[in-house]
């Protein structure tokens, strides 16, 4: 199978064996585009039974270019909490997850950055990973890694945010994470930034708001760096009617082989999440302001 032959005619069709009647979010490729991974919750096959916030799963490409029935990751990467990935390096044999940890008392808490490696087609027990100065003092964690894997990108609250969770980038330099810096002003605001996500060419960012208006909880925006920095940003737009709802839209990722993007909304369901598709825009330039 060649990810070239996905089937993008039917975005309901080409996803309806991905979506459940449980909660579906956080959608990522494979590197060469054959598997689609994703985060259920509260299904009774996660590790943790139906009250699981989620477990990493994955639908494999089919014939017909439509993604087949999808099956839990299993152990040792998935386990009772809440298990979220953030990607893959270029190669596509590590994989970077969120971690969180139960305290002896038994509070859960967010445990930093994880990876964990492909070998012999199986993927070894997530290890943590170092990031200088890593803080985060909400309950929610979001991210990325860009395409060339230099990059990791995070929504978190640290002392710099400017009201609750805020944007933040990370570099790979010499054998280690640095320390995040937030993006600036243009991007985060008093609200909630979250699951950013940077295209190919590191010019544009992709993110979840409820701080720059919007048709509903929270809405997807793009944004478009300015300058070598990452602190300059263009005005956000919202990726408007074909993407956003009354619901909450998160998760953008683009599938820059077939120039489509997934993401997840509550768009006519009970409040769980489904993975969406859409034809990618091109030219940010068409999009209203």
């Amino acid at each position: 199978i060649h990810a070239q032959q996905i089937d993008s005619s039917d975005f309901t069709e080409l996803l309806q064996n991905v979506n459940s009647r449980y909660d579906e979010q956080n959608p990522i490729l494979s590197h060469d585009g054959k598997r689609l991974y994703f985060t259920r919750a509260n299904d009774s096959l996660n590790i943790g039974g139906p009250k699981d916030k989620g477990d990493i799963w994955v639908a494999n490409l089919g014939p017909d270019g439509k993604w087949m029935p999808a099956t839990n990751l299993g152990k040792p990467v998935n386990d009772d909490l809440l298990n979220y990935m953030l990607g893959f390096s270029p190669d596509g044999n590590i994989m970077f997850l969120n971690q969180e940890k139960r305290n002896p008392g038994g509070l859960v808490i967010n445990n930093g950055i994880a990876f964990s490696v492909l070998a012999n087609g199986k993927w070894s027990r997530p290890e943590r990973v170092s990031v200088d100065y890593l803080i985060n003092k909400s309950k929610h964690q979001s991210g990325s890694l860009s395409t060339d894997g230099k990059l990791m990108l995070l929504s978190l609250k640290a002392y710099a945010s400017r009201g609750e969770e805020d944007i933040y980038i990370s570099t790979y330099k010499n054998g280690k994470w640095t320390q995040p810096i937030n993006l600036g002003s243009d991007i985060n605001t008093s609200g909630q930034e979250m699951t950013p996500y940077l295209s190919a060419d590191n010019k544009s960012l992709y993110f979840s708001s409820n701080g720059h208006g919007g048709k509903g909880g929270r809405d997807l925006f793009v944004a478009e760096r300015q300058g070598d920095g990452w602190t300059s940003w263009s005005k956000p737009k919202n990726l408007g009617s074909e993407v956003n709802s009354t619901g909450v839209e998160l998760n953008y990722f683009i599938d820059n082989r077939n120039k489509i993007a997934y993401f997840s909304s509550t768009q006519n369901s009970d409040g769980y999440g489904n993975i969406m598709a859409h034809n990618v825009v091109q030219d940010i330039e068409e999009l209203p302001i």
